[in-house]
């Protein structure tokens, strides 16, 4: 799912990165150059996180097979901010030790299923917010419930509620804005981890 991948590169470069680069299969190469043609093809296989890299975003595209769980093993290594969505949420929901390896202070953007494998179902939404904010303190990380109202809970056990959206707002484009806010304040180099052809896509995005 190369186009999971290719959206978040393109949201960066539309937030203002103005360089970004692109690890991934060869068959990466063509979408790439049509879609993001700004962006740089570095190759295939990464080995480690760019040095260079300030941020990290991993799941849209990412699978679930044990090449996508080692991809998210290297990218929690990453000693920068981490935003993990999609797969990389379903991965960890799926593996207790991936949890335990989740670095403190990561940022985790679940639409509701995704928060439901992850943290457990409740009864009633109040209970699920409550779930939400237990698990935000207890793992150290920071929550984005997307959805009409996006919820935030943060590792103090603050609570935030985006009250400007709509019931018609679906998780595509609620799921761009957290990615698109954390880009804006990292003020950072970028990098996202998809997949395609069950090869992965790693995408460096520097701000310039």
């Amino acid at each position: 799912m190369i186009g999971a991948a290719l959206l978040c590169a393109h949201t960066a470069f539309k937030t203002g990165c103005g360089y970004e680069g692109l690890i991934s299969h060869q068959n990466a190469i063509i979408p790439l150059a049509t879609i993001l043609p700004e962006a740089i093809y570095i190759g295939d296989h990464p080995k480690k996180i760019p040095v260079k890299t300030k941020a990290v975003a991993i799941g849209p595209g990412l699978g679930k097979s044990e090449n996508s769980k080692k991809l998210l093993e290297l990218a929690f290594k990453f000693k920068g901010h981490i935003v993990v969505d999609a797969d990389g949420l379903n991965l960890i929901a799926g593996h207790s030790d991936l949890l335990h390896q989740l670095p403190k202070g990561s940022i985790l953007t679940p639409h509701l299923g995704e928060l439901k494998r992850l943290i457990g179902a409740a009864n009633r939404p109040e209970e699920l917010l409550e779930k939400q904010k237990a698990f935000s303190k207890k793992h150290g990380v920071l929550i984005i419930q997307k959805g009409p109202y996006s919820k935030l809970t943060a590792p103090s056990g603050k609570l935030y509620i985006n009250s400007t959206g709509e019931r018609w707002n679906g998780d595509s484009w609620n799921g761009r804005r957290p990615y698109r806010n954390y880009w804006l304040v990292f003020s950072a180099r970028l990098l996202t981890i998809g997949s395609c052809h069950k090869r992965h896509v790693l995408s460096w995005t520097c701000w310039r």
